[in-house]
């Protein structure tokens, strides 16, 4: 039933032109995280698989706070299909790849070292197809809070110009920005 009504919450977010969609909105590195990609909505050399309808591998490691500059935890080789995760189909052009813990599955044992984002390449089972590098951002335990449609705000107003900010927490009721 929970599946269900997680599936219910996500197709409108995937509707409305998300390329990925997190559940939960703010994924931890020890919680279960369910990651749903709309091949139609991405761009670049992913769109070569908008209409693919084999199986999707995930190509994936991590940045974390000891190295944010290369991936690390890299599940086996590229291309090497018997170890890289599949992906589930959902649906025309509509793939979920689900993570029940990421720090035990990329096998990081560190206490001081924490994942900052799950970076992932997906492709064909034949790699002939394939996206850009894709990230996923992972949350600290706690309040968290997320800007959306930052691109469109201006930074620089004019005396009193109205400034629209959309925000999305984990915790808050209410925000006030001063």
């Amino acid at each position: 039933m929970r599946r269900l009504l997680s599936y219910l919450i996500l197709i409108p977010s995937i509707l409305f032109g998300q390329a990925i969609v997190i559940n939960p909105e703010f994924p931890t590195e020890n919680n279960p995280i369910e990651i749903i990609f709309d091949i139609t909505q991405m761009t670049g050399r992913a769109v070569n698989l908008v209409g693919y309808t084999g199986t999707l591998y995930a190509h994936t490691g991590v940045y974390t706070n000891l190295n944010s500059s290369s991936w690390q935890y890299v599940i086996e080789s590229w291309g090497d299909n018997t170890t890289q995760p599949s992906l589930t189909r959902i649906g025309t052009d509509l793939y979920q790849l689900i993570i029940d813990n990421p720090r035990a599955f990329y096998g990081i044992t560190n206490t001081a070292e924490h994942i900052i984002s799950i970076n992932l390449v997906l492709r064909s089972a034949d790699a002939s197809k394939q996206t850009e590098d894709l990230f996923v951002a992972l949350y600290d335990d706690g309040f968290n809070i997320k800007l959306l449609d930052i691109e469109s705000i201006d930074f620089y107003p004019l005396p009193n110009q109205r400034i629209d900010i959309t925000a999305v927490t984990n915790g808050a009721d209410s925000l006030r920005v001063y």
